[in-house]
């Protein structure tokens, strides 16, 4: 379970800001919402400010209660540009890569982890690659029963959405891979979910099969608000971030950014071994 102690305190604590250096931002925030601009957690405005580097954020977020999952750099800073470049309509968010491969994951499950450490929720993280679906194992949680029996109404969402450990964070893993599932992405009752999902959550983050393989991401990313593109470093080209991009610009879904992931040498995002 997560810790209590507010980021700002943790901060000072660690060494890393000064309890003025805390208390101007603390300032610049509520200032900034007295005029009307969007509301920025602390450790996103930490960044902003150059008070504190996203690595040294990792450092926080992981200190106040990670209970083993592991955070990267480059989550922990998309994590923070939320609030300044999503639209505050911008709630289903879809991660997917152009190819197949665990990276796409492993940054959305890091990303809706660092968005509840900064108190950005409620979030709910949605594994939606009914193809290879590997959130139930990143989070230890049973496979089923998930998305697909909530589709289908064998499951109702107390049964199926699962706490993650942290207070602010659900999971909804993908259930039983049996049977047609682009028939049930399709049905009303997904769209139903979704929707009910966009006005329940801050954010929901789904994570989808590769754009360039399967056509899960281009439906799913049509209904979600926003898609990120992730990057597989070393195995992707241009040429097939631009198709992703194109095939997912085709179909009016937002691409909100593109992150490079690294190749990976384990499950990160998921519970250290």
């Amino acid at each position: 379970m997560a810790s209590k102690e507010r980021i700002g305190e943790a901060v000072v604590r660690l060494g890393l800001a000064s309890q003025d250096s805390v208390a101007s931002a603390l300032e610049h925030q509520q200032s900034r919402e007295k005029n009307g601009a969007a509301h920025v957690p602390l450790g996103a405005l930490l960044i902003e400010m150059g008070l504190l580097a996203p690595a040294q954020l990792v450092g926080v977020l992981e200190d106040r209660g990670l209970q083993g999952f592991q955070l990267s750099e480059d989550a922990v800073r998309l994590a923070a540009s939320f609030p300044r470049t999503m639209a505050d309509t911008d709630r289903v968010i879809m991660f997917a890569s152009a190819t197949s491969g665990p990276e796409s994951a492993s940054i959305a499950a890091q990303t809706a982890l660092a968005l509840a450490l900064m108190g950005e929720g409620p979030l709910l993280l949605i594994d939606a690659d009914l193809r290879e679906p590997t959130l139930h194992d990143r989070f230890g949680l049973p496979a089923t029963p998930g998305l697909v029996e909530l589709i289908d109404g064998s499951a109702s969402s107390e049964q199926a959405i699962r706490p993650s450990g942290l207070p602010e964070l659900k999971i909804l893993c993908a259930g039983s891979a049996k049977g047609d599932l682009l028939v049930r992405l399709l049905s009303e009752r997904c769209e139903a979910l979704v929707n009910e999902f966009r006005a329940s959550y801050r954010y929901v983050i789904l994570t989808a099969p590769a754009v360039l393989e399967h056509p899960e991401p281009i439906l799913l990313g049509s209904r979600a608000d926003g898609a990120i593109l992730v990057v597989r470093a070393e195995r992707e080209g241009m040429s097939e971030v631009n198709d992703a991009c194109r095939m997912l610009r085709g179909l009016k879904a937002k691409i909100h950014g593109t992150v490079l992931a690294q190749p990976a040498k384990r499950k990160a995002g998921g519970r250290r071994k």
